[in-house]
C-alpha cells in the first residue's frame, strides 16, 4: 500500500519531535508534576459580573509556536507525499489539554466522599514485576466515615483547575466514550442476554438494556457524578461532625515496564488496572476514578519522570510518529503519550 511505502523522512521527524517538545512545555505549565494536579488559574473580572481566565504571556506565546509549527508540519507533510488523515500532531491543544490533565491527575485525598460515603487517596508506586521487569502500580487507600451530622451556609462559589470550556468538552468526551461502548456491544453482542446485579432484571438482549428505564437512569446519574467531579463547591460554613469509619487499602497494575542497562526502554504492556492486592473491607464500588484514566498515559507520566529512563523507542508506542493514526481514540492517547515523553523519544 502507499501508506506503508512512504520512506522515513528524518527532517519531518525532526519536526515532529519539536512539536512535542512545545506541547510539553505547555503541558508543564498547567500540571504540577510534582503535586500531579493541574495548577490553578487565575481570572480577573471581564465586565460588572463575568470572569474570564488568565494565561501566562509564556503560555500564549508556546501556544503560538506550536500553531506555526503545525502549518510547518502541514505543509511538509503535503511536500513530502504523506497521506491525508488523522495524526497526533493535528488534534487542536484546547481540545487535548483537558483530557490530558483528566488522566494525569491523581488527587491526594477525596475532599469529600462519593456516593456510598467513601473518600480516597491515590498515589503510584513501583513494584517489582516478573522476571526482572517493573510493575508500575496505583495504591489506593478508602475510608468510610459513615454518617455525618453537617450545618452550612448558602454561599457556594464553585472552584476548578479547568475553563467551563474544557469542563464542556471533558462531558462531551465521557459521554462520547459512554456511547461507544453501548454501540459496540449492540453490534457485537446483542443476542448475549444481560443481567442486572442490581435489581436481578435479566434483559434478552444488549439493545433491550441500552433502552431500558434502569440503564437511562444509571447512565444520567453516572453522568451527573461525573459533571460534579469536575469543580468543588467552596461556601462559608459551620460545619459540625459526628462520625464512626472504617479503612481498606488496594493496589491496581497500570503497566509492566523494562529498561535496559543503557537506560533505553524495551518492553511495556499495559495491564489496564487489574487489582493485584486488596486489604480490609473495600467496598463493592471502586470508586468513579479509573474509569476516566487511561493506563498508557498514566505510565508515559511516570517513565517521563523516572531518571533510570533515559530513551524510549517511538514504536514501543504502537504506531510511528509519522503514521496517521486508525481512530480518533488512538491518535488522542498517542499525543498524550508523546507529549509526556517528549524528550526522551527516539526513531527507529
Amino acid at each position: 500500500m502507499f501508506f506503508d511505502a512512504v520512506k522515513e523522512d528524518h527532517t519531518f521527524e525532526n519536526k515532529l519531535l519539536e512539536a512535542a517538545l512545545l506541547q510539553r512545555r505547555l503541558l508543564e505549565l498547567r500540571f504540577d508534576f510534582g503535586k500531579m494536579e493541574p495548577r490553578p488559574l487565575e481570572e480577573r473580572r471581564k465586565g460588572l459580573f463575568g470572569r474570564e481566565t488568565v494565561f501566562p504571556e509564556t503560555y500564549s506565546r508556546l501556544l503560538q509556536e506550536l500553531e506555526a509549527k503545525r502549518v510547518e508540519l502541514e505543509r511538509l507533510r503535503s511536500e513530502k507525499g504523506y497521506p491525508r488523515g488523522l495524526y497526533w500532531w493535528n488534534i487542536p491543544w484546547e481540545d487535548l489539554i483537558p483530557i490530558l490533565l483528566q488522566n494525569l491527575t491523581l488527587p491526594e485525598e477525596e475532599d469529600e466522599p462519593d456516593e456510598s460515603g467513601w473518600r480516597r487517596a491515590y498515589g503510584l508506586v513501583r513494584m517489582e514485576g516478573r522476571e526482572d521487569r517493573d510493575l508500575l502500580c496505583l495504591r489506593v487507600q478508602g475510608y468510610w466515615q459513615g454518617k455525618l451530622s453537617t450545618s452550612k451556609s448558602t454561599y457556594e462559589r464553585e472552584l476548578s483547575s479547568y475553563t467551563k470550556a474544557e469542563r464542556r468538552r471533558m462531558e462531551e468526551e465521557y459521554e462520547s466514550r459512554k456511547n461507544n461502548k453501548a454501540l459496540t456491544h449492540m453490534a457485537f453482542a446483542n443476542n448475549v442476554g444481560v443481567h442486572s446485579i442490581d435489581t436481578g432484571m435479566d434483559y434478552n438482549t444488549a439493545v433491550d438494556y441500552y433502552s431500558s428505564a434502569e440503564y437511562l437512569s444509571n447512565r444520567m446519574r453516572e453522568a451527573e457524578n461525573y459533571s460534579q467531579s469536575l469543580y468543588t463547591l467552596v461556601e462559608t460554613k459551620a460545619l459540625s461532625v459526628s462520625a464512626h469509619g472504617k479503612r481498606y487499602g488496594a493496589v491496581d497494575a497500570v503497566a509492566e515496564y523494562h529498561v535496559d542497562g543503557e537506560g533505553r526502554l524495551d518492553y511495556m504492556a499495559m495491564l489496564d488496572f487489574a487489582r493485584i492486592a486488596a486489604s480490609g473491607e473495600a467496598p463493592e464500588e471502586q470508586g468513579s476514578l479509573l474509569e476516566h484514566k487511561d493506563a498508557a498515559v498514566l505510565c508515559a507520566l511516570w517513565l517521563s519522570r523516572r531518571d533510570e529512563v533515559r530513551s524510549v523507542p517511538v514504536r514501543l508506542l504502537g504506531r510511528e510518529l509519522n503514521r496517521c493514526a486508525a481512530s480518533y481514540e488512538e491518535a488522542l492517547i498517542q499525543a498524550q503519550m508523546i507529549t509526556c515523553l517528549a524528550g526522551k523519544l527516539e526513531g527507529e
